[in-house]
């Protein structure tokens, strides 16, 4: 994040409080705190988190755990922080490399130990924060997965839950200009690709069915949904359906300087400054119904490698999709469970 090069100065606590009020006035519903990471500035994050619910707006907090330890769980409990997602890629030196951070792994796992722990001393509602072990799925983890289901079950999370990585071509970012402004994507394709072969790709889905059949992890709600839509040839060559966003339509990502964006992989096309404009006049202005022509034109390349398409922008028939796929796989799992055990193998679902 903070090689995007920004030198603007980030709002204070009392700025972002202002905004908490203009957003709940302009029917914003749902927070998510994200970066870089959040923690990185505890005196603004869980102040906010609490002006936040005391405007009837939850708060989610998205976490690589690093910064985690025991009194920022205690704060993200007692904060009244909804659901936090700790991100685990693999078990020991699996997950250090995707991080590249020698003990990332361990402070993570002592993040997730440190939040059960207050939220059972602390939490005024059971089962509040609802804590989460988010996966991202890649060429270098996809056959790695059986010690991270072994792991869920030995912590007890309350939902393991893996997605497919994403990562975005050089030719496709010089092909999306909008208004003269290029992207940014988080994850550009390197020295080399981190989507799954065709066969790894076949696997992980065999081995999802698998588990689904057999009820692991066991205790833990098992989330795969955002797999589970994607074809093995989908996830083998990063080319997704293109197709109206919604991400742009419907979520507004702000960042610490107070600028509007439609798409957190476009940091430089601003809609506006909420430090100089309300929400509502920023939102559904010219410059944000441009972007959305420039995506209905189909003039965005990036817009065919975007995961965000199948993790935050399901059309209503895939959201439903996604429900049914999941619930296709348990009820195949509960008849052959015993054949599974042997090895035999279940179709995905609807895809």
């Amino acid at each position: 994040m903070w090689k995007r090069g920004s030198t603007e100065t980030e709002m204070s606590l009392e700025s972002w409080k202002r905004i908490v009020d203009d957003f709940r006035g302009a029917h914003v519903s749902h927070f998510e705190m994200f970066g870089g990471d959040a923690l990185l500035r505890p005196e603004v994050l869980f102040p906010l988190i609490r002006r936040a619910l005391e405007r009837g707006i939850p708060c989610d907090l998205v976490t690589n755990g690093l910064l985690l330890d025991a009194e920022a769980a205690r704060e993200t409990v007692l904060s009244g922080t909804k659901v936090v997602a700790i991100s685990i890629d693999g078990v020991g030196e699996t997950h250090d490399s995707i991080r590249g951070i020698p003990g990332a792994f361990d402070r993570a796992l002592s993040a997730l130990r440190h939040v059960k722990r207050a939220r059972e001393a602390l939490s005024k509602n059971d089962g509040v924060p609802q804590i989460v072990i988010n996966c991202t799925v890649s060429r270098v983890n996809a056959r790695k997965l059986d010690s991270l289901i072994e792991l869920a079950e030995d912590l007890k999370p309350d939902v393991l839950a893996l997605e497919y990585v994403g990562e975005v071509s050089e030719a496709a970012i010089a092909g999306s200009a909008v208004a003269g402004v290029l992207p940014d994507p988080y994850y550009v394709v390197q020295h080399e690709s981190q989507y799954l072969s065709a066969e790894d790709a076949e696997f992980l889905k065999d081995w999802i069915a698998r588990a689904h059949s057999l009820g692991r992890p066991r205790g833990v709600t098992f989330n795969t949904e955002n797999i589970d839509v994607l074809l093995p040839r989908q996830m083998s060559s990063g080319k997704l359906p293109w197709k109206s966003c919604y991400v742009c339509r419907t979520q507004v990502i702000l960042d610490p300087s107070g600028n509007v964006l439609c798409c957190p992989f476009f940091s430089r096309y601003h809609l506006g400054n909420v430090m100089e404009r309300p929400l509502g006049e920023i939102w559904g202005s010219e410059r944000h119904r441009e972007f959305i022509r420039a995506q209905a034109r189909k003039s965005i390349a990036i817009c065919t490698e975007c995961i965000l398409s199948v993790q935050r922008n399901p059309t209503f028939v895939e959201a439903v999709s996604k429900r049914f796929s999941q619930y296709l796989i348990r009820r195949a799992g509960r008849r052959s469970a015993p054949g599974l055990a042997n090895g035999s193998q279940v179709s995905s679902g609807p895809c």
